[in-house]
């Protein structure tokens, strides 16, 4: 894109031409994409497609008014400005994935190992209980409840259920800590001091 063309679309497009803007997104596109894949580090490629930043790259672009700042003097200032903006934008998702602990990329493994000579799916910790562990667990519970009211087996069920103390209170018709109370003497007589909660 010539200079003049340039000029001529950011004049457009700053007077509200939407085709004057898809036109300069459309002609920019390529550069932006080679720019994202040439800053993308190597750990957020498998999380990542280049067209990620470069959607996150124009809505940078739009955020402002169009055709103002040193960056829309020129095709190649524009470039040159669109390049500051992808490694801005590159590098704030790499911070925050290598700093949050939820989504730091170090403590990350592969689903897949080399086990002699063939890969092999990783064995992945389950987070719910294994049936045994679950069998077990309803069965000091029911030896738990055999004794109690009603409501005492209601406000457990409901609790395994992942209902609140507060929808357990309205459900059953008593105060919150009515609900806390009754757990609270059920949990003394678990073995061990542990559930329910």
């Amino acid at each position: 894109m010539d200079e003049a063309e340039f000029q001529a679309l950011i004049d457009r497009a700053r007077a509200g031409d939407g085709s004057a803007l898809e036109r300069l997104l459309e002609a920019f596109e390529p550069d932006v994409r080679a720019m994202v894949r040439g800053q993308l580090p190597r750990a957020l490629r498998p999380r990542f497609d280049s067209m990620d930043f470069v959607q996150e790259v124009w809505r940078a672009l739009l955020e402002q008014p169009i055709g103002q700042g040193p960056g829309y003097q020129g095709a190649a200032r524009f470039r040159g400005y669109l390049a500051g903006v992808v490694r801005n934008k590159v590098y704030e998702e790499y911070r925050r994935r290598t700093r949050s602990q939820k989504d730091n990329l170090a403590r990350e493994e592969p689903l897949f190992v080399e086990r002699q000579g063939r890969t092999e799916v990783r064995e992945v910790a389950a987070a719910d209980a294994t049936p045994s562990e679950e069998f077990h667990a309803r069965d000091c519970l029911d030896r738990l409840l055999a004794g109690g009211s009603a409501v005492e087996a209601r406000i457990v069920e409901w609790r395994r259920q992942g209902r609140t103390l507060e929808e357990i209170a309205a459900g059953l018709g008593i105060h919150e800590r009515t609900v806390r109370r009754l757990l609270e003497g059920l949990r003394t007589r678990w073995p061990g001091g542990g559930p329910p909660r």
